[in-house]
């Protein structure tokens, strides 16, 4: 079962704070992170170390290849799986993704299956004309998505087409209609000061450079090409643009940050806006010593002994 999740912008701390809520609550832990998915890419996408795991069982994390493509729908019926094999396991979700967990609370658009010789004819067509032009092809004919989407999300552009293409109807016109859901369960959200934020997230970046992101990106180029899904991950970028002498590091790791800053605050625009999530303000140094509230909460909804 489902005991719950724990939310937060990017770098807040979820994963220090998971592993110590899950131990309490002899829980394992789903992974909500859209990013940490991918195998190969462990530095970039933030994956905790197996000392930072701390014995506790994670899931859905570091499992698909860089190559593969991942949608919320194959979320969605991961998880149903792992709880329906597991009954008398119980999950804590931890990660940022909104998406995922509203998908999995509220279910899902009923989308057709599409034909497999679409997306090869598509994809034909980004070979031959680029990406932007998919991009604005899909914002002619379903502004509301297309309106959405940034223009290197290629994933959801060819999706986007894939549904106008088969169905005629509009992606945007299946947003309303949802099924399967799991109902809801506890939300706790993890925040702290913003300028603590946007420190930790400096530093973090700071950190992962220095633990060899630049060798994984370089490591990832030689063996996928660029615009894998994988390597649209925050940074990756940046990093192929110092590889390929484009750019100097001391300059690109300022934009990486921002870019997170940025990514952060749209997080936290969604957890604000789009959740029902309680809210818990943590301070530096202090987290393990703040735990109580968080147990507190999610065992006075499931009845955790």
């Amino acid at each position: 079962m489902i005991i719950g999740a724990l939310v937060g912008a990017t770098a807040v701390g979820k994963t220090r704070m998971g592993v110590a809520i899950a131990r309490e609550l002899n829980a394992e832990i789903i992974s909500t992170d859209s990013r940490q998915i991918y195998a190969e890419t462990a530095i970039g996408s933030s994956q905790p170390s197996k000392e930072d795991r701390g014995g506790i069982v994670h899931h859905l994390m570091g499992f698909l290849s860089p190559a593969q493509a991942y949608s919320v729908a194959a979320f969605c019926r991961d998880v149903h799986d792992l709880v329906q094999e597991n009954p008398d396991q119980a999950f804590l979700l931890v990660g940022g993704t909104g998406l995922y967990l509203q998908a999995l609370m509220l279910g899902l658009s009923p989308l057709p299956e599409i034909e497999p010789s679409l997306r090869v004819r598509l994809e034909s067509i980004r070979q031959r004309r680029g990406l932007a032009f998919l991009h604005r092809w899909l914002a002619h004919v379903d502004p509301v998505i297309g309106s959405r989407l940034s223009p290197g999300d290629s994933q959801r552009i060819l999706r986007g087409l894939e549904v106008y293409l088969q169905t005629g109807k509009l992606w945007s016109s299946f947003q309303g209609m949802r099924q399967g859901g799991m109902g809801s369960f506890p939300v706790a959200w993890m925040d702290r000061p913003r300028e603590e934020l946007y420190r930790r997230i400096d530093l973090r970046t700071h950190s992962m450079v220095r633990m060899g992101w630049i060798e994984e990106t370089e490591h990832l180029i030689k063996n996928y090409a660029q615009d894998v899904p994988a390597l649209q991950g925050l940074g990756y970028h940046h990093l192929i643009q110092v590889l390929e002498g484009k750019v100097p590091l001391d300059q690109a790791i300022p934009e990486i940050q921002q870019e997170t800053r940025n990514y952060a605050k749209r997080q936290l625009t969604w957890f604000r806006n789009k959740s029902s999530a309680q809210y818990f303000l943590v301070s530096e140094g202090a987290e393990i010593a703040e735990i109580s509230p968080f147990l507190t909460f999610f065992k006075s909804f499931r009845k955790i002994p």
